[in-house]
């Protein structure tokens, strides 16, 4: 009976061993993977000077891990957080301009920027925030 059991407890070793040998194959090679996180490099206290009529684009680089870039929203901030919902029936929309497969810039067109566009943006990715960028349309 002991005889089994040493067997046993032998067979089970050699079965948890297989296993975390495994585990340890199918993790990934790339240590920085899991400290890679989005940047958003809006620099502080950014202003864009415009005025009404002019075509503005507002920049917010970004710093990501993975293809394709993450999602970004971009916000005015008034007495409360707005988020932009743009399109191209607005006079502003959303692009990316993609530099390499982990740096690009998502912006904000302005077609033709008036008085009312002026105030407080925010661009944010996930839980990621960017500095404020303040437009000035004179």
């Amino acid at each position: 009976m002991l005889h089994q059991v040493a067997n046993m407890i032998s067979y089970s070793s050699k079965v948890l061993l297989y296993a975390l040998i495994s585990a340890v194959l199918l993790l990934p090679l790339d240590a920085d993977y899991e400290d890679c996180t989005t940047e958003l490099l809006v620099r502080r206290n950014t202003i864009y000077e415009a005025f009404p009529g002019q075509e503005l684009r507002i920049d917010c680089p970004v710093v990501f891990c993975n293809n394709p870039p993450p999602l970004v929203s971009w916000y005015k901030i008034e007495e409360k957080l707005v988020r932009l919902h743009v399109n191209n029936i607005n006079h502003i929309t959303v692009g990316w301009e993609i530099w390499s497969s982990s740096r690009g810039t998502s912006y904000l067109l302005f077609k033709n920027v008036v008085k009312s566009d002026s105030g407080i943006y925010r661009c944010e990715s996930g839980r990621t925030v960017g500095h404020t960028i303040n437009i000035k349309v004179n």
